[in-house]
């Protein structure tokens, strides 16, 4: 939970990209949405535990701000709504301003690894391009490809 120190420090550290959900528990939309958010952070939860010099991809960190309890780090930021949630770029991540439209844990997921180029599912998984070399599967592919032909003239 974030409040205006540590938003302040976490502003500040431009090492890791943020997902920050903007809420208050009081409204039932908040929590629907606090839901969604929680699950994309499971997600990705397994790559922020590692050692930076041992991870994979590059590392979120979700933060939450309460605004039933941080009013002036609301009114400083300008929330007219919520839930709402906002994304602050690591270093050398390009951003557009852009959310998704439906804030399910899904398309959370998907938004971030297009985003800084992770390969998350819901499952906290990889996806099935992770780790892929396109020229090895070119090079895979015509093998195959080669082996069905010389099995379809015999």
């Amino acid at each position: 939970m974030q409040n205006e120190f540590t938003f302040k420090n976490m502003q500040a550290d431009t090492k890791v990209s943020h997902f920050v959900e903007v809420m208050s528990p009081f409204e039932r939309p908040c929590y629907d949405f606090s839901i969604q958010v929680e699950k994309a952070a499971e997600a990705f939860a397994v790559s922020s535990r590692c050692p930076p010099h041992l991870q994979m991809e590059p590392a979120v960190d979700f933060n939450r701000i309460d605004c039933s309890l941080s009013h002036d780090l609301c009114d400083e930021l300008q929330i007219d709504r919520v839930p709402n949630m906002f994304f602050l770029p690591a270093e050398g991540v390009a951003y557009n301003n852009t959310f998704p439209r439906l804030p399910t844990a899904d398309s959370i997921i998907l938004y971030l690894n297009d985003l800084i180029g992770t390969h998350r599912v819901l499952d906290g998984g990889l996806d099935e391009d992770f780790g892929r070399d396109a020229t090895l599967d070119a090079l895979a592919n015509e093998f195959g490809m080669v082996r069905v032909r010389r099995r379809r003239k015999a």
